[in-house]
């Protein structure tokens, strides 16, 4: 299974979009991928479903979630769960 060290989540979709109408996928260094060298910085397909730390995405990659980024860490604040990331 692929892993996403040094993550963030990126969102797609017009500033004046609804927020809940935009689609998100996760930016990051991967390593374990079949297509990609590890350290290659890689953006996800649309996240399909999130299961704690693991996500997988519309196009049927499974990810596990490494590190965070401290850019994504900052923005997540006090209330950041380890065990369920983007819960």
């Amino acid at each position: 299974m692929a892993k996403i060290h040094n993550w963030r989540i990126v969102s797609a979709g017009s500033p004046f979009m609804a927020p809940e109408c935009r689609t998100q996928s996760i930016q990051g260094e991967v390593s374990g991928h079949p297509r990609f060298p590890d350290g290659r910085s890689v953006t996800t397909s649309t996240i399909a479903s999130v299961d704690g730390r693991t996500v997988t995405t519309y196009s049927g990659t499974v990810y596990t979630l490494g590190r965070i980024s401290r850019a994504q860490r900052a923005l997540e604040g006090e209330g950041y769960d380890r065990s369920n990331p983007l819960g």
